[in-house]
């Protein structure tokens, strides 16, 4: 899905990049934050040594369990 659909806008389309430019700078920036995401909260909050998964920015197949809800 375009972020910007310079058909909209005729005079601005000029002055915009490339869709796939746009598309492919928007993705590598996500990835590029979410992987700087996981590594600072891995180094600032460290799990307890009994804790065996890795931070993830989804949640776990377990977290459904009753005793998780609050989490």
């Amino acid at each position: 899905m375009p972020m910007i659909n310079g058909n909209l806008v005729p005079e601005v389309s000029a002055l915009l990049p490339p869709q796939s430019l746009m598309t492919s700078t928007y993705s590598a920036l996500k990835k590029s934050i979410r992987e700087a995401l996981i590594e600072d909260w891995s180094r600032l909050f460290l799990p307890p040594a009994y804790y065996h998964h890795p931070p993830a920015l989804h949640s776990r197949p377990f977290m459904g369990l009753g005793k998780f809800m609050a989490g």
